[in-house]
């Protein structure tokens, strides 16, 4: 009598604490950009203030421990959509001020020649023709915020899809583009300060001139805000984005179809002049470039 073979439900087992390799690259901007905050206190230029940030950063740091021990278990998906997601929070708190300490490098600022090469590029393009009036059409102009704005949360619907089709690949190679853009938005914008011209979607003036003039002293929560002009950062992130939508087959077209339009609103309501969008573009290319050929 032959005895059928009953295939048990998975149960994980557990093996030693397990970090992903994919994910190094990240980890070690992510510290460059907290070293360089670091030093910019030691030194003197600012004051630390710490009292939301340092919570979070212990508990974004508890979560990552939990994702090791979850990818410990085989429980891989789990592990990389908490490991992806406390990353990704990671790098919106200390890229704004990596950004700041960055501008206190106060190179001349670069509106007129921006504003010169839209004109010499673009077939005599003005942005402050372009959206003259925009702001006074309540509607439209609140829905052009709110889609500029998506970029906060787009990152984390793209890693929980991605992690919810089994993509880890082009999961790690989104984070790891993610970053390498915003090091070099970074590292272009203090060598290319600029304003901009309204409207702005953001609050930012203040936090640019104080740190190229020295009034600003402290870095904490209130100085979190985003103060790249070129390249544009938001150009950057669609281009990444609608990457990273592509991989998700039944809404790549959404995917494409919200990132032109958040495009769009950055040189809407952002404040950015064509160029910008250009320059951000190839910077992401160039990181989802890279990102390919060190993740496998």
């Amino acid at each position: 009598m032959r005895l059928a073979l009953v295939r048990m439900p998975f149960r994980p087992r557990r093996s030693a604490l397990a970090v992903e390799p994919r994910a190094f690259g990240v980890y070690l901007l992510l510290v460059a950009g907290i070293a360089a905050i670091g030093v910019s206190v030691v030194a003197g230029r600012f004051a630390w203030s710490g009292e939301l940030l340092d919570g979070a950063g212990l508990k974004l740091g508890g979560f990552v421990l939990l994702a090791w021990v979850l990818r410990g278990y085989r429980w891989s998906g789990p592990a990389a959509a908490l490991e992806a997601t406390c990353l990704m929070l990671a790098i919106s708190l200390v890229s704004p001020l990596c950004a700041v300490v960055a501008a206190t490098a106060a190179w001349p600022i670069a509106d007129r020649v921006l504003a010169a090469a839209d004109a010499a590029l673009f077939f005599g393009f003005d942005r402050r023709v372009f959206v003259t009036g925009f702001d006074r059409w309540p509607l439209p102009f609140a829905a052009t915020n709110w889609i500029y704005n998506s970029i906060i949360v787009q990152p984390f619907a793209v890693i929980l899809l991605l992690v919810g089709i089994d993509d880890q690949r082009r999961l790690w190679r989104f984070v790891l583009a993610w970053i390498i853009a915003v090091a070099v938005a970074i590292g272009v914008s203090a060598l290319v300060p600029a304003y901009g011209t309204p409207p702005y979607a953001l609050k930012f003036m203040d936090i640019l001139t104080g740190a190229r003039d020295g009034s600003l002293t402290t870095l904490g929560v209130d100085a979190i805000s985003g103060i790249i002009t070129f390249p544009s950062f938001h150009a950057a992130g669609a281009v990444m984005l609608a990457w990273g939508w592509w991989g998700v087959p039944r809404l790549r077209v959404a995917g494409l179809v919200l990132n032109a339009l958040m495009m769009a609103s950055a040189l809407i309501v952002g404040g950015h002049y064509l160029v910008d969008m250009v320059a951000g573009s190839l910077v992401a290319l160039a990181a989802i470039g890279l990102s390919c050929r060190l993740v496998r």
